[in-house]
């Protein structure tokens, strides 16, 4: 039997992110979201395996990863999974999008990469991707020891311990044609 892969997507709105690995058949062992609405639409789309992969909730609070850690457990058990294949994160992009020309401080929004590269490397995947706007690099998180760094120093003082990287921007307007009804 064929080896299916898995992923877990961390800000996963309503799981446009998804849509690709459900097409190539991964499962999806978790979901999170802050927002419960959004996760209604990727239960209608039946993106996860189990209900329990559905994970609303606040990425920076200690119950709503340990309710990620704990779903990795039941794959564990229940399906015999080794290792998860991939972690898709998207966070939030308004800080960092052009597009947001009345953005204030947006530090405290941007760090949430920095919960999303904590819950990383926890999980230790085989792959993960970082997924938003081209602007992404240069803005500022604050990272654990409370120093303030750029989002790709932030990403490259972790990635070079764990994983091999390429930090690229890649425009998917170029590879792909998006129907419209």
């Amino acid at each position: 039997m064929k080896k299916k892969y898995t992923y877990i997507s961390l800000f996963s709105s309503a799981g446009i992110g998804c849509y690709g690995f459900k097409m190539e058949d991964f499962d999806c062992v978790a979901s999170n979201e802050l927002l419960v609405s959004r996760l209604d639409i990727q239960k209608y789309n039946d993106k996860c395996k189990y209900s329990s992969g559905y994970i609303p909730g606040d990425i920076t609070k200690k119950e709503t990863k340990e309710k990620l850690y704990q779903e990795i457990d039941f794959w564990k058990t229940n399906e015999n999974l080794n290792d998860i294949d991939v972690v898709i994160a998207t966070p939030p992009c308004q800080g960092m999008s052009v597009a947001n020309y009345k953005k204030n401080n947006e530090t405290a929004r941007n760090s949430l990469v920095v919960e999303a590269i904590e819950i990383i490397e926890k999980i230790n995947p085989n792959i993960f991707i970082f997924e938003n706007v081209s602007n992404f690099s240069p803005f500022f998180v604050i990272s654990p020891s409370l120093t303030k760094k750029t989002t790709k120093l932030e990403l490259f003082s972790f990635l070079s311990i764990s994983f091999f990287n390429v930090f690229s921007v890649i425009s998917l307007a170029k590879f792909i044609e998006v129907p419209f009804a």
